[in-house]
């Protein structure tokens, strides 16, 4: 049987995957070092951002639909801010 955390995993991954969002932008299942997370620990889903060990909680909730649209928001939003600062580096 699946778990609720591998459903969700893979619901992410398809979404994230068909708006182009590459997977060093984020991690799903535990926390990883610059990128956003989803976890999810005795009925409780978190949604943050994870930078040389700090972290910083966007989301905590026990709706998963909300943590997962919340974390498919915030991998996107990175993902477009690194799009950015990349075109804008490689202008000068």
């Amino acid at each position: 049987m699946r778990t609720k955390l591998s459903v969700a995993c893979d619901a992410a991954a398809d979404e994230l995957s068909e708006r182009g969002v590459p997977e060093r932008v984020w991690s799903c299942g535990r926390v990883a070092d610059d990128r956003i997370y989803l976890t999810f620990d005795e009925d409780v889903w978190e949604v943050g951002y994870a930078e040389r060990g700090d972290t910083t909680v966007y989301l905590r909730t026990k709706e998963s639909n909300q943590a997962l649209d919340r974390f498919v928001r915030e991998a996107e939003r990175a993902w477009s801010a690194v799009n950015r600062h990349v075109t804008f580096g490689d202008a000068d």
